[in-house]
């Protein structure tokens, strides 16, 4: 089978729309189970609510984000294949994820805190500012400011918990560039990567720092993405042996932690089965934009916000209260930020996805 073929989406930038018609809209439904899991937690200082939670042991945020970094890390293989220089891939990534996250991190450090609280006390204090630049260098265990918690509770000290996810996402987008430079960017290497993961995470996890966390979280469902980007570059997903997947899938989550730690590895076919353009149209629930990242990255403060003006309160409530100003950030920040970011990058060093720079059709480079 063919690779797929660089298209042109709504922002005028390279994509796979055609083929992949539905992936914009399995990250708006994961972006809003981040809002949903949440929501139990900002509202009532518990997760004990979320039906996913009370099933299965984790909550839906935690499959949520297994789904983003699946995604992830079959777009991210695709693209590096795709661009013509080392160079072009880092600017391309850059200008997907790093605007939108530079804009939220200033937010929540210089505007939320005010709206909160009321006053400014921690504009003058200077381990504010330094942790604002770690927090724009990616380091998500700076997100916070002194003296200041949205709630009495441990995770109400960070300012925006979900920056975990944008420092592995960075670093596995480093760990791409650098296997492709080495020409080691191959289904063997995906494989190994990927049962090292899961090896760490089930065997010998990083309790205690959490940057490492962090890579070891995402690593498994990130390589098992780059892994299926390979098998779909030669083979047409099927539907029966994503059928017969989605059922694995389902069962593990129910069995036991060690399970759930493979659920991304289970689900990372049928999910790109689902998105793609053999599975059943799941409809233009994007038509707005894609608003999945700016949900992510702004709904936590958002709900923070919402939650400081009405007090503790019952969690789906809440989450229906939240979802219209979490869309309309999400909505605000595709429009304003991402969008005009992404016409940056459009057409810059774009080639067909499966092909080294310096290689042309029918023969490779020496």
């Amino acid at each position: 089978m063919p690779p797929p073929a660089v298209g042109r989406g709504r922002s005028g930038v390279a994509s796979d729309t055609g083929r992949y018609r539905n992936f914009d809209t399995l990250r708006l439904w994961a972006a809003v189970a981040v809002v949903l899991s949440h929501s139990f937690l900002i509202a009532t200082g518990t997760e004990d609510g979320d039906l996913f939670k009370v099933l299965t042991g984790e909550v839906a945020g935690f499959y949520a984000v297994q789904v983003f970094f699946v995604l992830s890390g079959f777009l991210v293989t695709r693209s590096r294949f795709a661009c013509d220089s080392s160079w072009d891939y880092a600017r391309r990534r850059f200008l997907r994820v790093y605007p939108a996250y530079a804009v939220s991190v200033l937010l929540v450090f210089l505007l939320v805190p005010f709206l909160i609280d009321g006053a400014g006390a921690h504009l003058a204090d200077e381990r504010t500012w330094r942790n604002l630049l770690r927090t724009l260098a990616a380091d998500s265990t700076r997100a916070k400011v002194p003296e200041f918690t949205y709630y009495d509770a441990p995770v109400g000290e960070s300012l925006n918990p979900v920056y975990w996810t944008i420092e592995a996402e960075v670093l596995l987008y480093l760990l791409v560039g650098l296997l492709y430079a080495l020409r080691l960017l191959t289904l063997p290497g995906c494989l190994f990567f990927l049962v090292l993961a899961i090896w760490v995470r089930l065997f010998a996890p990083f309790a205690d720092d959490l940057h490492r966390w962090a890579l070891q979280y995402g690593a498994p469902g990130f390589f098992s993405g780059a892994v299926m980007w390979f098998v779909f570059r030669h083979h047409r997903p099927w539907a029966w042996i994503a059928a017969l997947l989605a059922v694995v899938t389902l069962a593990g989550i129910f069995l036991s932690d060690a399970t759930r730690v493979l659920f991304p590895v289970f689900a990372a076919y049928p999910l790109l089965w689902l998105g793609s353009r053999g599975a059943p149209d799941l409809g233009n629930w994007t038509r707005a934009g894609d608003l999945s990242y700016g949900i992510y990255l702004f709904g936590w403060p958002v709900q923070q916000v919402i939650r400081s003006i009405t007090g503790p309160m019952e969690g789906w409530s809440f989450f229906l209260l939240c979802l219209g100003p979490v869309l309309l950030a999400g909505w605000l920040s595709w429009h304003l930020i991402e969008r005009p970011a992404l016409r940056l990058k459009a057409g810059a060093g774009v080639r067909p996805p499966g092909r080294r720079a310096g290689e042309t059709a029918g023969r490779r480079p020496s």
